[in-house]
């Protein structure tokens, strides 16, 4: 009787360790999926990828649609721009209004907080992966507005 129960035990314990495992695999499986296309808009070949992959395009329709994707991110990378320069110069009108009320110490660990905090979001949201150059850097250039975060 002892050694049925230690049977039904074992396997019981077999079948939760198998299915924890699996759910944390497959979790991890469908996040990376997702993850691949949230950034597709990041990188002109990533959303090419996800475009093909999604619509299942001909050769042809590749070769047809490549530079209506191209000028298509050319003008987001010009909104996205555009949207960036905006918001830097709100921070820098809302950083000089604060001085009005905040001692240096208090402004300075104020920025010093934003920053921070903007890292850190911008590090949460950072699709993995990407093109890269010959040399293993971004495509692009680095944009200027966020070098110093300030």
């Amino acid at each position: 009787m002892n050694n049925k129960i230690q049977a039904v035990i074992i396997i019981f314990m077999t079948l939760i360790i198998g299915f924890g495992a699996g759910f944390v695999a497959s979790g991890n499986f469908f996040r990376d999926k997702v993850r691949k296309y949230q950034g597709a808009m990041n990188h002109e070949e990533q959303f090419m990828d996800m475009l093909i992959n999604v619509a299942d395009l001909s050769d042809e329709q590749i070769e047809q649609i490549k530079p209506v994707v191209g000028e298509h991110h050319q003008r987001m990378r010009g909104y996205n721009r555009t949207f960036r320069d905006s918001m830097m110069h709100e921070r820098k009108i809302f950083h000089e209004e604060l001085g009005q009320y905040l001692d240096e110490a208090q402004l300075r660990e104020v920025k010093e907080h934003l920053r921070i905090h903007r890292k850190k979001r911008k590090m949460r949201h950072k699709p993995k992966g990407g093109p890269q150059g010959a040399d293993g850097a971004p495509p692009f250039p680095p944009d200027p507005h966020q070098q110093g975060g300030r």
